[in-house]
């Protein structure tokens, strides 16, 4: 749905060509995010012979990353509690997750004093490359 409104036809073409522009080129960002975990998925099969089933010149790791709002995530999150659990001292959680396509999935846990920055997204991606 578009949020401006045309007056006549001209301003019609001005807003549509932009914004269907605009969906073309999302579409085309999904294709290419959905052909990378594929290939990141069938870069880490093997054959019966345990030979690999891509060529290593073409396989691909493909992972993806996000963290979790801390205001989403505390401790103990009981919903049927929430009421009389809602003055007490509830630390907040911060929620790292990765998903590396056809090999695993991972999530760190850090306490509310932890920093979340760009730090913590380079400390997640080195402790799961290393666990490899």
């Amino acid at each position: 749905m578009l949020r401006q409104k045309a007056v006549g036809e001209v301003q019609l073409k001005q807003i549509q060509e932009p914004h269907s522009s605009h969906v073309r080129f999302v579409m085309l960002d999904r294709q290419c995010d959905s052909l990378a975990e594929q290939l990141g998925k069938d870069s880490t099969g093997v054959t019966a012979s345990g030979c690999p089933t891509l060529v290593r010149e073409r396989a691909l790791l493909n992972w993806t990353q996000d963290a979790m709002d801390q205001a989403k995530f505390r401790v103990p999150r009981n919903t049927l509690l929430a009421k009389s659990l809602s003055d007490a001292w509830r630390p907040q959680l911060g929620c790292h997750g990765l998903v590396f396509d056809g090999i695993c999935k991972m999530i760190f846990l850090a306490d509310q004093d932890l920093k979340k920055d760009f730090d913590i997204q380079c400390a997640g991606t080195a402790r799961a490359l290393q666990a490899f």
